[in-house]
């Protein structure tokens, strides 16, 4: 896949994942529907850019930054499943507190990750955008 898609794509992930920070706007079962797709999305990512994640042990920082990225977003997963009222009817359990308190931490968590994350690409995102508006006069950078 081309930078250029795959920063397009890494954008609108992002723009996924504000928008699910905007519950009390849009709504649970939007929120829902944009958890669905954000897990789609996050999984797609994985994928598009599994090379660079097979090399990512030469720097243990971004392997240890990842990592807990990985665990926050999937403690973030099962702490919201149990919680759904769109698609799973959500169960009448006494712990529904105790999982929007876990939800909700695990969520904050997962946007200083984030953002960590950006911020460790951020040589990589600078690149494009300097290449972006001159032109893309360095084209195997936009074949990557």
């Amino acid at each position: 896949m081309k930078l250029k898609n795959r920063i397009a794509f890494d954008c609108g992930m992002l723009l996924v994942f504000a928008a699910l920070q905007l519950m009390e706007i849009t709504g649970v079962a939007v929120h829902e529907i944009l958890s669905v797709i954000f897990f789609i999305l996050v999984v797609s990512h994985c994928w598009i850019n599994r090379k660079w994640i097979k090399n990512i042990r030469k720097s243990k920082k971004k392997t240890f930054a990842n990592i807990i990225l990985l665990a926050v977003f999937l403690i973030t997963i099962c702490s919201g499943i149990p919680q759904s009222d769109f698609f799973l009817s959500r169960s009448e359990t006494e712990n529904i507190e105790r999982w929007h308190i876990i939800h909700a931490w695990a969520t904050r968590v997962m946007i200083g990750i984030v953002l960590f994350h950006l911020l460790n690409n951020i040589e990589m995102i600078m690149g494009f955008w300097q290449r972006f508006r001159h032109g893309g006069r360095n084209r195997r950078a936009n074949e990557l």
